[in-house]
């Protein structure tokens, strides 16, 4: 039992992360996304979902490149977005499960 409790604490970690970054991402910028990635939010969430200083420092960057890149994108709409090759992207795993559906690209 404190086994599922454990696990549905890391799911749930990880579902707040990823929520907050989609919600950074979009349109308009989400001010307390911002502000979870800046402040113990999600330092605590990223605890618990057992991830490593390097897994947040790359998750931050490729937030960071993103946000960088729609602005770009918004001060030259003609200009293409530069989206990473898939077969030349490096990877970012989730430290929880190793299969392909946990894996995202980090440029």
């Amino acid at each position: 039992m404190w086994e599922e409790d454990v696990m549905g604490l890391r799911n749930l970690s990880e579902a707040i992360i990823l929520q907050s970054a989609s919600d950074l991402l979009g349109t308009p910028r989400d001010k307390d996304a911002l502000g979870f990635f800046g402040g113990e939010g999600f330092r605590l969430c990223a605890e618990m979902a057992k991830m490593d200083h390097d897994d947040k420092i790359k998750l931050l960057t490729m937030l960071t490149e993103c946000i960088s890149e729609c602005k770009n994108h918004k001060s030259h709409p003609d200009k293409k977005l530069d989206l990473p090759d898939k077969k030349s992207s490096k990877s970012l795993t989730l430290p929880r499960r190793r299969r392909k559906s946990a894996v995202m690209n980090v440029a």
